[in-house]
């Protein structure tokens, strides 16, 4: 179907169906053909996976290891290894508590003054 552009202004939503239902339409300038309207092929959507571990698929019962992984974690955390971290968990704790009682503190004392 050849189209003159003003007849293309006005229904363009009808020649964009009428491309994609595979029809060929060609939008004209004064009657000499200058474009055609082809619709743009869509690439399959992939669900699975990523990259170049898409083809990869997890064991069944492949979550089945929560109560193994957390025996493992409580071992680590008791051993030497963690010390120096759990150390300093605890002392930004305490720093975050001090934080929460001294703002806590200031609150009340502009309470106070009113």
């Amino acid at each position: 179907m050849l189209v003159n552009v003003l007849e293309a202004k006005t229904n363009l939503s009808k020649l964009m169906a009428a491309a994609v239902a595979g029809e060929e339409v060609i939008l004209a300038n004064r009657g000499e053909p200058v474009v055609r309207l082809v619709p743009i092929e869509k690439k399959p959507h992939r669900t699975t996976g990523y990259g170049a571990w898409a083809h990869i698929k997890q064991p069944k019962g492949y979550d089945d290891f929560s109560e193994t992984n957390a025996e493992l974690w409580r071992a680590m955390e008791a051993s030497d290894i963690f010390a120096g971290a759990n150390q300093r968990e605890a002392q930004l704790k305490l720093e975050r508590k001090n934080a929460k009682a001294s703002a806590a503190k200031k609150k009340s004392a502009k309470t106070s003054r009113k």
